[in-house]
């Protein structure tokens, strides 16, 4: 999950925008993409991103879910008043 971390980040988007080419269809070339260099830091640095990453990924899902139900919540406002 580190590259992937790295992939959605600031720096991460930033370098891959500098490779897309066409404005029509973007598009990145392999050649391209194979030049993309991601920083290379220790395991355990890699790790801990990692960790919070997925952490912020199940944070995300709670917070879908919750939106979900919020989102039946209000559709069956009118008909839990007996409207």
């Amino acid at each position: 999950y580190y590259i992937l971390a790295y992939l959605n980040s600031d720096d991460g988007i930033a370098a891959m925008n500098r490779m897309i080419t066409g404005s029509t269809i973007p598009s990145i070339s392999v050649t391209a993409l194979k030049t993309l260099q991601i920083p290379m830091v220790s395991l355990e640095r890699q790790n801990n991103v990692a960790k919070k990453y997925l952490a912020k990924l199940d944070e995300l899902a709670v917070l879908r879910i919750k939106i979900e139900k919020t989102k039946d919540e209000l559709r069956t406002i009118i008909s839990q008043e007996g409207c």
